[in-house]
């Protein structure tokens, strides 16, 4: 099947029309469709049947944990953010498939990083963890959860903290090297010694719902396989499987795998994939001296998405005011776009890629 580029005209044009009072919308166009005339059925004969009984599904369950699975109790753990790096040398990671949500966003030589967000599991090696980023905080500040990093530069350090993010950087509180692998890929972190050192310092954090939850709308066209070119880099790309009900990941033809908690293999999957579409610039220290410029994202205004899950895919348009402010998602008549509950994968996308799907 021929490859669809990643093009929202009615995203494009709702946002133009919304801005200009000049802009002419079009009008729809409408296709009819002429059926052939049914065939002539003998009469129909009247027979009693036994009254039937209508089934409904149970309707969707949303909680009060950032991806909407399971009710907060006296024995939640508290949400914590780590930074996990993505070069080849990291890979396979371990304790990815255990995140309730992962974002994907550039960083240097086109190469990407994660923020996995940890809140139902206890998850005892977590990695390789790598450095602070300048966007890091337009991620997690909005719902004020701890990050662990391992550093980073002065001036990156000092402009994140400023911001307010609760910054846990690597200070042997919950992470610990392991020498069968070569460093800077070896840094893990332990999430229940996190968790316990964030209790002491700020209390554990509740965020609540990242997302909105609830019965997700039938996306009108399929996507089997989608094409995420961050860079240069061999894609992201996303396969749905059938059988499954997920979204297995890959870059390029490689399984993107992780160790479980028994070390085995496993690759990684989820059940819903946003796709954000945002401006990518060069964010500089005051003074040359006090570090070197690294990639960054702007992730305030407004801008494309993409939405997929089922096998589905839909356009949608994200928007946010401030950096303080959460990400909100709208479809292109302005509802909000709602997900079912389920492990969610953010990829921030640079706008000068073109994402594709078949």
């Amino acid at each position: 099947m021929a490859k669809t580029p990643f093009l929202l005209v009615a995203g494009v044009a709702l946002v133009a029309a919304a801005c200009s009072p000049s802009a002419v919308v079009p009008p729809a166009t409408t296709t009819t469709t002429i059926l052939a005339p049914l065939p002539t059925l003998p009469p129909a004969t009247t027979s009693t049947l036994p009254a039937t009984t209508t089934s409904t599904l149970p309707p969707i369950e949303v909680f009060d944990t950032v991806n909407g699975l399971e009710p907060l109790t006296d024995e939640s753990l508290g949400v914590i953010a780590i930074k996990i790096d993505n070069h080849p040398r990291a890979r396979p990671h371990t304790g990815l498939q255990y995140a309730d949500i992962v974002y994907e966003l550039p960083v240097e030589a086109g190469l990407t990083r994660f923020i996995a967000f940890y809140d139902r599991f206890e998850v005892q090696k977590v990695g390789p963890v790598r450095s602070l980023r300048v966007t890091d905080p337009a991620i997690v500040n909005p719902i004020d959860v701890p990050l662990q990093v391992s550093g980073g530069s002065t001036w990156i350090l000092r402009k994140v903290k400023a911001s307010g993010t609760k910054l846990l950087e690597d200070t042997k509180n919950g992470t610990y090297r392991d020498n069968s692998r070569r460093a800077p890929h070896n840094l893990y972190a332990d999430t229940e010694v996190l968790r316990a050192y964030v209790e002491g310092r700020w209390g554990n954090v509740f965020p609540g719902n990242m997302f909105t939850f609830g019965e997700s709308e039938e996306l009108q066209e399929s996507a089997s396989r989608l094409t995420i070119p961050f860079s240069n880099q061999p894609p992201s790309i996303w396969e749905w499987d059938d059988v499954l009900g997920k979204y297995l990941h890959s870059y390029a033809e490689e399984p993107h795998l992780s160790y479980d908690t028994d070390g085995a293999e496993e690759q990684v999957t989820i059940d819903t994939l946003i796709v954000i579409m945002a401006d990518q610039y060069t964010a500089r220290p005051s003074q040359p001296s006090y570090g070197t410029a690294v990639p960054a994202m702007d992730l305030v205004g407004t801008g494309e998405a993409l939405v997929l899950y089922d096998g589905g895919i839909g356009p949608a348009v994200w928007t946010r005011e401030a950096v303080a402010d959460s990400i909100t998602l709208t479809n292109l008549d302005g509802s909000a776009v709602t997900i079912e509950p389920g492990y969610i994968w953010v990829s921030i996308v640079p706008t000068t890629q073109t994402v594709t799907w078949e």
